[in-house]
C-alpha cells in the first residue's frame, strides 16, 4: 500500500542562518502582511522561494519563480544550504496549546511518498481542489525542481508501532533545530539514519492507507509533474515521491479546531424566513457566550450549533422526528448525515437561507472564520448577519466519510498547528533535457 523513503534532505545550516528566521507558515496560509514580515526576517526566508514577490516588469524568463530557482542554487553555492550525507527520515514534533485542549504534542515522520493516482485506493483526498493554486505550484516545480512545502498524511496505526520506532532512534539525541513561532508552537526536527530503523518503519507503514490531511493541491502537482516528467523521461524515479509528513490518527495531539460560518448579504425577507423556518425544525434557546463555544457544544448531546444574532448568542438543536435528511444530498456515506457541518450547510444553510455549495464555494453569501469572537465582531459590525458556530470534526467521520470516496464539506477540517516550511526540502534529480515550461 504505502511506499514511503528516506532521501537525502536540503536544509538550512545552523552555522549560517537561525531556523526561527528562516521557517514560515505553509505558502496558502500566508497573508500579505506575513509576506512582508518574513521578507524583512531573514535574507535567505524560505518565503523567497515558496512566495516570491511579483516585480514590475515580470517576463516569461524572470519571474518570481525563476528567482526561485536562482535563489536555491545561490543558497546551495554558498553553503546556507546543506544536503544530508546519507538518505534520512526526520522526526518532526510539535508542542502546543489550541484553543479548549491543553498542552499537547504531535509527532509527524517525515519522509518521501510516492504519488500514486486516487483511484489506487492508497491516497485519499478529503477536499476538492483549484486549478488556480495548482498551476501556481506547478509553475514553480518546474523552475525549481524542488518540493519545498510537505503533504501532510495521515495513517492509522493504533498500536503506535511507528512513533515507537521513531522515539526509539532519537532517544538521546537533541533535534537539529528548535523554536516557537508566532502561535507559541514549539517545532522541533531530528534526523534518523539508521538503516535498520529505517526498514522497520517502511515494513510498519507498508500496510496502511493514507489520508491528505492538508496538502491536496500540492499532492495533485506532485501527480501532475510526474506524469509531465515521464512523457520526455519515462526511467526518471525522484518524480514518483514527494515529500510528506506522517501523522497518526491515533496521535493523542492530532487535533482538527471548527471554522465557523458567517451569514452576509441576505436580503431582510430571506434573512427573516430563513430565520423562522429554522425555528420550526430546530429548538432554538438564548444562551451565553460561553456555551457556544466549540468545546461546549461538543459536550452536548445531538447535533447542535451555536448562533449570534442581534446581539444575543443561541443554541440550536435539531427537533426530535424532524426528516432533516430529505433535505441533505443524496447517496452519502452514513457518517455524512451525522456530521454538524454536513446539516449546517443542506439542511439550514442551502433548505432554509438559500445559500446552496456554489454559494458556498464563491463565498458570496458566507465567510468562514477560525473563533467565536472572530465571528461576534463582524455581526457586531453589521457587516455580516447571524454567525452559526459549530463543533470540531472528529477524526473518525473524516476517515468513513474519504475511505467512502466522498470529499468532506468545505471548509470542514483545520488541522492545527500547521506543518512549517522550510525545516528540510527534497531537491528532485530530473535530467538536462527536461526543462521548465
Amino acid at each position: 500500500m504505502a511506499d514511503i523513503k528516506p532521501f537525502h534532505g536540503i536544509r538550512y545550516n545552523p552555522a549560517k542562518v537561525s531556523i526561527d528566521k528562516t521557517a514560515t507558515k505553509p505558502y496558502d496560509k500566508i497573508s500579505p502582511a506575513e509576506q512582508d514580515a518574513y521578507y524583512k526576517a531573514d535574507p535567505h526566508n524560505i518565503v523567497r522561494l515558496i512566495l516570491g514577490k511579483e516585480q514590475a516588469g515580470d517576463t516569461d524568463t524572470d519571474n518570481r519563480y525563476t528567482r526561485a530557482a536562482s535563489f536555491v542554487q545561490q543558497w546551495i553555492r554558498e553553503n546556507v544550504f546543506i544536503k544530508e550525507d546519507s538518505p534520512a527520515f526526520y522526526v518532526y514534533d510539535q508542542i502546543f496549546t489550541a484553543p479548549g485542549f491543553p498542552e499537547k504534542k504531535r509527532r509527524a515522520l517525515v519522509g518521501l511518498g510516492k504519488v500514486v493516482p486516487y483511484k489506487d485506493k492508497v491516497v485519499f483526498p478529503h477536499e476538492k481542489t483549484l486549478s488556480g493554486p495548482k498551476k501556481d505550484r506547478l509553475l514553480l516545480t518546474r523552475a525549481t525542481h524542488c518540493q519545498f512545502g510537505h503533504v501532510f498524511m495521515l495513517y492509522d496505526d493504533k498500536q503506535q508501532c511507528v512513533n515507537t520506532l521513531l522515539e526509539g532512534a532519537i532517544a538521546g539525541t537533541s533535534p537539529v533545530y528548535t523554536f516557537s513561532d508566532s502561535y507559541n508552537v514549539l517545532h522541533m526536527l531530528y534526523i534518523v539514519k539508521d538503516s535498520a530503523v529505517i526498514r522497520k518503519i517502511q515494513a510498519a507503514m507498508a500496510d496502511t492507507r493514507l489520508l491528505i490531511a492538508d496538502g491536496h493541491h500540492r499532492y495533485e502537482t506532485a501527480l501532475n509533474f510526474c506524469n509531465e516528467v515521464r512523457q520526455v523521461h519515462p526511467d526518471c524515479a525522484d518524480v514518483n515521491y514527494h515529500l510528506m509528513s506522517f501523522v497518526n490518527v491515533y496521535d493523542p495531539g492530532l487535533v482538527i479546531l471548527p471554522t465557523h460560518r458567517i451569514v452576509k448579504n441576505l436580503d431582510a425577507d430571506t434573512l427573516a424566513q430563513g430565520w423562522s423556518k429554522l425555528q420550526s425544525i430546530c429548538t432554538v434557546t438564548k444562551a451565553s457566550r460561553a456555551d457556544v463555544e466549540p468545546e461546549k457544544l461538543a459536550a452536548r448531546k445531538g447535533i447542535v450549533f451555536g448562533a449570534y444574532k442581534d446581539g444575543s448568542y443561541y443554541l440550536i438543536t435539531l427537533k426530535d422526528g424532524v426528516n432533516y435528511r430529505a433535505s441533505m444530498q443524496k447517496n452519502k456515506p452514513d457518517a455524512w448525515y451525522s456530521l454538524p457541518v454536513a446539516v449546517l450547510h443542506d439542511a439550514l444553510l442551502d433548505s432554509l437561507f438559500g445559500i446552496d455549495r456554489e454559494k458556498l464555494a464563491a463565498q458570496t453569501n458566507i465567510t468562514y472564520v477560525p473563533t467565536v469572537d472572530a465571528g461576534v465582531e463582524l455581526v457586531d459590525k453589521e457587516e455580516h448577519q447571524i454567525a452559526f458556530f459549530i463543533t470540531p470534526t472528529p477524526i473518525d467521520k473524516v476517515l468513513e466519510i474519504s475511505f467512502a470516496g466522498e470529499t468532506m464539506p468545505q471548509k470542514t477540517t483545520d488541522f492545527f498547528p500547521k506543518i512549517y516550511t522550510g525545516l528540510v526540502f527534497n531537491k528532485l534529480t530530473i535530467p538536462s533535457a527536461v526543462t521548465a515550461k
